[in-house]
């Protein structure tokens, strides 16, 4: 959490982007569902990560709208009953890999069309950041993934997928942003999240449906090359002010 947040203040929100929006917490936790669990179960669990990620969305959307009038706190807090609200509604259904990824690829394109930007001639100015952040991230963020490691592993496949992607890294760069950052900066975050969610959901299909037929190691392996090959062309493809917001 912390080298993210500095290499936010150094390349700007790009990274921040980058990474926020990535399996650093999903990842590890599937994988330990199929080292602790089977095969089986971390295909049903990336499954319902995969629908899951609607939920995420919803909940940057959430925090990038109602920012400025709940605060960072508020918008947080509040957008985690968004998350689960929309996430398990949607997985209920258990739908496919392949319905899942869709349902994704539609969610993200249109968060994007519709997520705020910032008006015009509004630049990014300096950020206000206390002397205790990075400490406070790292703390805030080590919090939740304990919290959250400790109640799914008592949850079934479904439930415990609903949760892997539950906002943790996304809500500490999500929730500082909002409250120290100037905000252009903040919305030029979100939306490099939710933009690199494509990579995140090609993760979790490439887990889903690969592995059960090849085995933990290859299938998560496959599943991080497939992201990475994602994220890049997602990279190359996007319009300069996706990567600079000055």
């Amino acid at each position: 959490m912390v080298l993210v947040s500095l290499a936010v203040r150094r390349f700007g929100p790009q990274i921040g982007g980058l990474f926020g929006g990535l399996p650093v917490v999903a990842g590890p936790i599937l994988l330990v569902y199929a080292l602790e669990q089977g095969d089986a179960f971390a295909a049903q669990a990336a499954a319902s990560s995969l629908v899951a990620l609607v939920g995420l969305t919803a909940f940057v959307v959430y925090v990038a709208v109602l920012g400025p009038r709940l605060g960072a706190v508020g918008s947080v807090v509040t957008g985690w009953g968004v998350f689960c609200a929309v996430a398990f509604l949607v997985a209920l259904p258990e739908l496919s890999p392949v319905a899942g990824l869709a349902l994704c690829c539609v969610t993200f394109t249109v968060a994007l069309a519709t997520m705020p930007r910032p008006a015009p001639g509004e630049h990014p100015g300096v950020p206000q950041r206390p002397r205790y952040d990075l400490t406070l991230r790292a703390s805030v963020a080590a919090a939740m993934v304990l919290v959250l490691t400790s109640v799914a592993a008592q949850l079934g496949p479904l439930a415990s997928g609903v949760l892997a992607p539950f906002p943790t890294i996304t809500s500490v760069l999500a929730g500082f942003a909002t409250a120290h950052e100037t905000r252009p900066t903040t919305l030029h975050l979100l939306r490099n999240m939710i933009r690199s969610f494509f990579s995140f959901a090609a993760f979790l299909f490439t887990v889903a449906v690969a592995v059960e037929p090849w085995g933990t190691a290859a299938a998560f392996t496959g599943a991080v090359g497939v992201m990475l090959a994602v994220q890049a062309g997602l990279w190359l493809l996007a319009p300069r002010s996706a990567r600079d917001p000055r």
